[in-house]
């Protein structure tokens, strides 16, 4: 991680405020979380079922809508994202048809996350 400062606007300048760590961000661990989700969520199945296309798939729409769009204390915010994984045998316990899996949002407001029950 790393910080800069704005040292001019006009010939727009940056700085270094501090050394470069390499260390990992909030970002890093929430799309880490997300593929721990799908896997969760496609139980036992989860290594057959996500094969690497199919984990791309989901994880460019993870990082392209749902990331930047999902905030559960918000009350327009979507109640539920489709999130394709292509070509995936159906599974309507766990909301997976037609390639994508049903993600919805929790209603219990100490409960900030996503789920597909």
């Amino acid at each position: 991680m790393i910080s800069y400062e704005v040292i001019s606007r006009d010939d727009f300048s940056i700085q270094e405020c501090n050394v470069g760590s390499g260390a990992p961000c909030g970002a890093v661990y929430l799309t880490k979380g997300f593929e721990t989700l799908l896997r969760r969520k496609l139980g036992d199945e989860a290594n057959t079922i996500l094969n690497a296309n199919r984990l791309k798939a989901a994880m460019r729409y993870f990082e392209s809508d749902i990331k930047f769009s999902f905030n559960p204390c918000d009350d327009a915010c979507d109640d539920e994202y489709n999130v394709p994984i292509p070509g995936a045998p159906d599974n309507p316990s766990i909301k997976l048809e037609d390639g994508f899996l049903a993600l919805t949002k929790f209603r219990d407001p100490s409960v900030l996350a996503l789920t597909s029950i």
